[in-house]
């Protein structure tokens, strides 16, 4: 939505309420990558990685059946 909205203003004029506009998003555009990713990666809880592939994907009381 950001980029759409700042490819859109930026075809528009540079006069009016356009380049406030441009400012506030450019602001958020970059307020995303610097702050906001980084500090959900510290506020975020990750589930806990599984033993392996196998025990994540299996059902727990599967046993393997013969191909026909």
């Amino acid at each position: 939505i950001v980029c759409v909205g700042l490819g859109y203003l930026g075809s528009r004029p540079a006069e009016g309420i356009y380049p406030f506009l441009s400012l506030v998003l450019t602001i958020y555009y970059f307020a995303h990558f610097l702050v906001i990713l980084p500090v959900l990666g510290w506020v975020e809880k990750t589930k806990p990685l599984p033993a392996s592939i196998a025990d994540a994907i299996l059902p727990k009381k599967a046993a393997a059946a013969p191909a026909e």
